[in-house]
């Protein structure tokens, strides 16, 4: 669910990066290489540079803080 309002419906959740790079992470891999990428990251590296967030809130997000 989103980090921030708590929204669930997984079709609208999306992957925030917390300091920023997502898009030049995205654009270096293949999608399914991306997201195997993130599977295989330890546990504590994801909580501390990812979350979810739904696309409203990451676009808020994108908004206030570039």
């Amino acid at each position: 669910k989103c980090a921030i309002c708590g929204f669930n419906d997984y079709r609208a959740l999306q992957i925030d990066h917390i300091y920023g790079g997502g898009k030049e992470e995205l654009e270096s891999m293949a999608y399914d290489t991306y997201l195997r990428t993130l599977r295989d990251l330890p546990l504590d590296v994801l909580k501390t540079h990812y979350r979810v967030l739904c696309a409203n809130c990451n676009w808020i997000e994108r908004f206030i803080y570039g």
